[in-house]
């Protein structure tokens, strides 16, 4: 592939983000790589409406759409339109109150043009704190320190590739990349490998884990900040809980029972579906609760009976 061959799509779905929406899709408008930025209006009770309107009539890059009847269908019913729409060869998604950097797809085209086997590929993605209430939810949740925060970047720690990448999101303990630092090829997505529009809350998580499961899932190669995501009061991963996250595993362990995967991916899935599981049921996760998780894992595994249930 030669790199001004390379040309992208960017979806964004809209909901409640007036805010931020000018900038964000501005950021991306002005990318060399960018033919297209796809805005899918989801019925948001703001003014996005009417700034997308104004966004498509100025610029010639930016097309909007809506769900049937303008309705309301979530995040992951957005991105699936917009994939539908996408008339390019490489889909990135970007988050309407969030932005990319002026190099975004310097390092992208160059990895996808020295090995054309990769479908996807993630990229580091830094923070800014809109307010310090927003600081301290956001420390609170990751477990971080000030201090910490200040230069958080959202990247794996070690950047594996394929199937290891596969197996270390379903650890949990590698951490996971960012939306807004993903570029993927869209032949790959069809079928299976579309964002589940039922999940309100982790169907990126969820549909990280279908695209790595395929094993052409690779890393940038660098720690430059290709994305920003913006932290607010009103961001919705605020709101993830026991019951959002048991929602999340039990759609990809319901998931797996059809797909192609190694034993390692299955015990993992397992794993991650009865803690889940757990957890919610006793709405904790304690000491204790991962004791009780644990021993409930293990004795399935052994009897090997789960995926017949």
């Amino acid at each position: 592939m030669e790199l001004n061959e390379f040309k992208v799509s960017v979806i964004i779905p809209v909901y409640n983000a007036e805010t931020y929406l000018e900038h964000a899709v501005k950021s991306a408008i002005g990318l060399p790589e960018v033919e297209e930025v796809i805005l899918i209006e989801d019925n948001s009770p703001d003014n996005c409406l009417e700034i997308c309107q104004k966004l498509e009539k100025i610029h010639g890059k930016v097309i909007l759409l809506h769900h049937p009847n303008r309705e309301n269908r979530g995040a992951g019913a957005s991105r699936n339109l917009g994939i539908q729409h996408a008339k390019y060869e490489y889909i990135a998604f970007l988050d309407a109150d969030d932005y990319f950097m002026p190099d975004r797809f310097e390092f992208t085209k160059k990895r996808f043009s020295e090995d054309p086997s990769i479908e996807a590929l993630y990229e580091p993605v830094g923070t800014f704190f809109e307010s310090e209430e927003a600081q301290l939810a956001f420390c609170k949740w990751r477990r971080l320190s000030i201090e910490a925060s200040e230069k958080y970047i959202t990247y794996p720690k070690i950047e594996y590739s394929g199937i290891p990448f596969f197996h270390a999101i379903l650890e949990g303990k590698n951490g996971t990349p960012h939306i807004n630092g993903i570029t993927i090829k869209k032949e790959v997505l069809i079928g299976e490998y579309i964002f589940d529009k039922n999940l309100k809350l982790h169907q990126d998580s969820a549909f990280w884990i279908k695209i790595a499961s395929r094993g052409r899932f690779y890393p940038g190669g660098h720690r430059n900040p290709v994305a920003i995501r913006r932290v607010h009061e009103e961001n919705r991963i605020q709101n993830r809980n026991f019951h959002s996250v048991l929602l999340k595993d039990q759609y990809i362990y319901n998931w797996a029972k059809q797909a192609d995967l190694d034993q390692k991916a299955r015990n993992l899935i397992i794993r991650n579906y009865i803690s889940s599981k757990t957890q919610k049921k006793l709405n904790s996760n304690s000491s204790i609760v991962k004791i009780i998780w644990r021993v409930i894992y293990y004795v399935n595994v052994t009897a090997k009976q789960i995926f017949q249930k």
